[in-house]
């Protein structure tokens, strides 16, 4: 019940079950079971913005069995929701140690290094090819698409993000401009909870498979059986992703774009699509696949249904300029944060506006973040939080 109401976003009820099972537990399940139970209870107050509650949970859990790797794992997720890059690669490094078979701790580890500043990009390489060469290959996997020069090629996006989601904007409008005189679209939906827009998605496709729960095996059989001639992976390290269908070699071009902004050290991805301003030509070396660059941007973005008209600046009226950002928290880095600060400390009336959802009821989550703009030097009178008050 405790999971049903957190997949439902309900996360006091969440809460108060997952309390409710911890005490009812008490002797009647192992260990390991016990910890599993605290790591859930510690997803949903993280949910709720009561990150202090869950890091004391999860520091009471690893005293208890420093080797739980789940629970290195969700405070390696907790530090980088906190600010705190440079412990959560810590923790995911201790996650792996634990269990190298993890994939989530793996691409947790991958995903947290593209906001510590203390890895370079070579050591970033490094890193994404180690930890990716465990993944299951295929030897010399062969296809047997129709190579009828006149047929439609058949593309076949694979993603966790078909939902109400960041990635509707940047997907779309790829979508609805595809020739389909040209080509069959397909869609590998990892879509845990479906919702309005991944039907949407749907409807855009000639073919549709949700992989939820699959192994990467039935995945890959799936994809050859549809006679995929490009698979696209539009989720890299990030949550959900199904990397594993790409180590398997299912299609016979393979290419990575939109969901992860670095190599996905696959030796078996053979493209990365971007652009001369996200990879100048002379980082090529820090991709393990060939990178394509588009002449007019990597990624163009379609505004959402409900977004008002582009209006006048405010600027012609107040003569203030805002800066925004609607980033995730945990991409708020010392470096990001040094350059808010010099941008304010060099233009006196500029201010910085963060609109996040995370500070909607989340007093604790209001507090840190401030403290942190604070800490960077960013003067308090000229900073602003704001959230969708029609969320609820």
């Amino acid at each position: 019940m405790a999971s049903t109401y957190r997949g439902l976003q309900r996360f006091e009820e969440a809460k108060a079950h997952f309390e409710r099972a911890i005490v009812l537990a008490v002797g009647k399940i192992d260990n390991d079971m016990m910890l599993s139970l605290r790591v859930n209870l510690c997803g949903v107050l993280a949910s709720l913005g009561l990150f202090a509650d869950a890091e004391k949970l999860l520091i009471e859990s690893l005293e208890q069995d420093p080797c739980h790797g789940r629970s290195w794992n969700a405070l390696g997720q907790l530090c980088l929701e906190m600010g705190r890059p440079h412990e959560a690669t810590k923790c995911f490094q201790k996650a792996v140690e634990i269990n190298a078979e993890d994939r989530v701790a793996v691409s947790n580890l991958l995903y947290g290094l593209n906001v510590n500043l203390k890895l370079d990009r070579q050591q970033q390489l490094k890193t994404h090819v180690a930890l990716t060469s465990s993944l299951p290959r295929r030897a010399n996997p062969t296809f047997h698409n129709n190579r009828n020069h006149n047929r439609k090629l058949r593309i076949g996006y694979v993603s966790a993000d078909f939902r109400k989601h960041a990635m509707y904007g940047f997907l779309t409008p790829i979508l609805k401009q595809h020739d389909r005189s040209q080509f069959e679209i397909f869609g590998y939906s990892e879509v845990q909870c479906p919702d309005q827009t991944t039907v949407e998605y749907s409807r855009q496709c000639d073919g549709w498979l949700s992989t939820v729960g699959l192994h990467g095996s039935q995945v890959q059989q799936a994809i050859e059986s549809d006679q995929i001639d490009i698979l696209i992976d539009l989720t890299g390290h990030t949550a959900g992703n199904r990397l594993d269908i790409f180590a398997l070699k299912s299609a016979p071009v393979q290419v990575s774009m939109i969901g992860y902004l670095n190599t996905t050290g696959l030796p078996e991805m053979n493209y990365y699509i971007s652009d001369e301003i996200r990879d100048p030509a002379a980082e090529d070396h820090y991709y393990t696949e060939e990178v394509v660059r588009l002449p007019s941007g990597g990624i163009a973005w379609l505004p959402p249904k409900e977004a008002p008209g582009v209006g006048p600046s405010p600027w012609i009226e107040n003569n203030l300029i805002t800066f925004g950002s609607t980033h995730r928290l945990n991409k708020m880095n010392d470096y990001t944060l040094n350059l808010w600060s010099t941008l304010l400390k060099r233009v006196p009336d500029l201010r910085l506006l963060l609109f996040r959802n995370d500070f909607l009821d989340s007093e604790d989550t209001q507090a840190r973040t401030l403290t942190r703009l604070h800490e960077a030097g960013l003067p308090e009178d000229r900073v602003f939080l704001a959230w969708d008050t029609q969320r609820k």
